[in-house]
């Protein structure tokens, strides 16, 4: 005799829980965007701190998010000058 098998599957969705990635990203913070390179992410003078707490958000928690922030170089002109930043999400 043969017996019938059923076979289950179980998918596990977890949605708005996931923490923004382990990801570095090189941020550009200036007056003029047009100054970054193309893989830099752009950013307005004085909104470094703003654009990392965003970028390394863990989503849908209340938690603060977790990153590290050095800067990696700057230079003066315009309104706030040219300062790139490396930003780690953890």
């Amino acid at each position: 005799m043969l017996s019938k098998l059923t076979f289950s599957a179980v998918v596990i969705v977890v949605v708005g829980v996931l923490p923004a990635s382990a990801q570095t990203y090189t941020v550009c913070e200036t007056d003029d965007p047009g100054g970054c390179k193309p893989h830099q992410v752009a950013t307005g003078c004085g909104s470094i701190d703003s654009w990392a707490q965003s970028a390394c958000k863990v989503r849908g928690s209340d938690q603060p998010a977790k990153y590290t922030l050095v800067k990696i170089g700057d230079s003066p002109g315009g309104q706030c000058g040219h300062a790139l930043f490396q930003v780690t999400c953890k």
